[in-house]
């Protein structure tokens, strides 16, 4: 089951003999090949994830560490201080989809207009209704720094 409509099969994800074979684990980081001169591995891209190319198939890291260390392919993983770069396997938990939204729309952020602040609002859903804009899009622009719906956003 591939529980999500972009993941990939499990069949078709490199095994984990493999993975232990070609990879070490170095805490926050994730994972770093073995006998590797550069001390990182992967790219953040545009949601904010880090990814690593494996015999060209792109993995994002966080699952792939889950994946090292629990031998089984993740249908969903929270990251629980809510940071993206941390991959360390104390910061992931497997849950499911409802739970990973809700912990990550479900925090509190706040609008503002120059340095004043304009509203707080409880949940990055709440805000996303009031701005007329997409929780998406406001999302990407808190964690950015870019301004969406007229307004430049904070976390609270």
């Amino acid at each position: 089951m591939t529980g999500h409509k972009f993941r990939r099969p499990d069949s078709e994800c490199i095994s984990h003999a493999e993975l232990k074979r070609r990879f070490e684990y170095v805490g926050k980081a994730g994972l770093r090949r073995k006998n590797s001169r550069r001390g990182k591995t992967g790219n953040v891209n545009t949601t904010g994830y880090v990814r690593v190319q494996i015999d060209g198939k792109s993995y994002l890291m966080h699952r792939a560490v889950w994946f090292f260390h629990k031998k089984k392919w993740p249908l969903e993983i929270n990251h629980l201080d809510g940071d993206k770069l941390n991959c360390a396997i104390e910061n992931l938990e497997d849950c499911t989809r409802k739970a990973n939204q809700t912990h990550a729309l479900g925090k509190p952020c706040a609008a503002f207009s120059g340095r004043k602040k304009v509203a707080a609002f409880p949940s990055i859903v709440d805000a996303a209704a009031w701005a007329k804009v997409r929780y998406q899009s406001l999302a990407k622009a808190i964690t950015t720094g870019e301004v969406t719906g007229g307004y430049r956003w904070r976390a609270a």
